[in-house]
């Protein structure tokens, strides 16, 4: 399946970047792929965005940590 995008359930639980319905681990790991590889399959960024600053960077990494 290379080459495809995956196609995610969007929830709009603040966090919970990949879209699974949790805050948890995964969420930090695809919010740290998007920082460093730019890759935003099955990324929502609004999710990701946890401090509401139109960016997604170590804060929110940190603030989902407290999340979780």
């Amino acid at each position: 399946n290379a080459g495809q995008a995956k196609v995610v359930q969007e929830t709009d639980i603040l966090g919970d970047a990949n879209s699974d319905g949790v805050v948890d681990s995964k969420d930090i790991d695809a919010i740290s792929k998007y920082i460093i590889e730019g890759d935003a399959n099955g990324f929502i960024f609004k999710n990701a965005d946890v401090n509401g600053d139109k960016k997604v960077n170590i804060v929110d990494i940190v603030l989902i940590n407290k999340i979780k």
